[in-house]
């Protein structure tokens, strides 16, 4: 008799990464190498210059994928307000719909008692 095991089949799942960085994580490493590398030299005004230079430019490179997020997080939470208002409307709406249908059997109720 065979085994049931042999029958069943493995199902792995595998994590897809990307295979290379984002480029402003490429971008920012390369300015910080850049101003560690500047940062080495001995300290004369133009290469004092450079170095600020290359801060700026660092601080630029990360500023860029932080306001990225925190523009996203806002698209989000917009998009929750949107959805929690469409969500309320509905709700007011299935209300009134109650409220008529309610109404409407209460006046059906009464024409009945009429009729008796």
């Amino acid at each position: 008799m065979a085994s049931s095991s042999s029958n069943k089949f493995h199902h792995a799942r595998s994590n897809s990464l990307p295979s290379r960085p984002h480029p402003v994580v490429s971008q920012v490493e390369e300015n910080l190498h850049s101003t560690r590398a500047s940062g080495a030299a001995s300290s004369t005004s133009s290469l004092t210059s450079n170095k600020l230079t290359g801060l700026q430019d660092l601080h630029e490179s990360v500023e860029k994928p932080l306001s990225l997020a925190l523009v996203q997080m806002g698209v989000t939470q917009q998009s929750h307000e949107r959805w929690v208002d469409e969500l309320l409307d509905g709700s007011l709406r299935l209300l009134d719909l109650c409220c008529t249908a309610k109404n409407s059997l209460l006046q059906t109720k009464e024409a009945l008692q009429e009729l008796q």
